[in-house]
């Protein structure tokens, strides 16, 4: 069986140009199978992936809040793409609680590509939440237009919703 598999892997890898001709080839022992299939993403990097694709567009299908207050929604859309049982979640708050429950999520202290930031809202003051597109730059919803864009590093993220706003910051991976 594991011959078979072995063959089947090599022959699709000839079909794409990837390795000589299978009849050039010997066997190959399954401890070799790992250098030539690549390796699978993280669901970080599916994660990343996906918010880069969603750059300068809305990608909420449903508009159920105004743009103002979309960012939510628009951050669990994006997860959705990855976890399609993560729901769609409309409030910041609410959004952090289900960040820190959630198994395929860790509450992290530092700042990395692919990673999400949530400071959530309180009873007076709107929250806000994106995720890191590089290692300098936050997306999020605009709440000017409604697209989802860089527009925060973290040091104006800081300033605008720890320092003015009063929120506190956190910071989840995907496990």
């Amino acid at each position: 069986m594991l011959k078979l598999l072995e063959k089947l892997v090599l022959l699709l890898k000839e079909l794409l140009g990837l390795v000589p001709k299978i009849e050039e080839m010997s066997y190959i022992p399954l401890e070799n199978l790992k250098d030539y299939i690549p390796p699978m993403k993280t669901n970080e990097e599916k994660l990343l992936e996906v918010a880069i694709g969603a750059l300068d567009t809305d990608p909420t299908s449903k508009d159920e809040v105004s743009d103002e207050v979309a960012c939510s929604e628009v951050l669990s859309t994006l997860i959705k793409k990855v976890f399609p049982d993560f729901p769609i979640i409309n409030s910041t708050k609410d959004l952090d609680l289900k960040l820190f429950t959630d198994k395929r999520f860790k509450r992290e202290t530092e700042p990395k590509k692919g990673r999400i930031i949530v400071s959530p809202r309180t009873n007076t003051q709107f929250g806000h939440t994106g995720l890191w597109i590089t290692s300098e730059r936050i997306a999020s919803n605009n709440s000017k237009n409604g697209l989802f864009q860089g527009n925060y590093d973290f040091q104006s993220w800081i300033k605008e919703f720890k320092d003015k706003r009063g929120l506190r910051i956190y910071i989840y991976s995907v496990v």
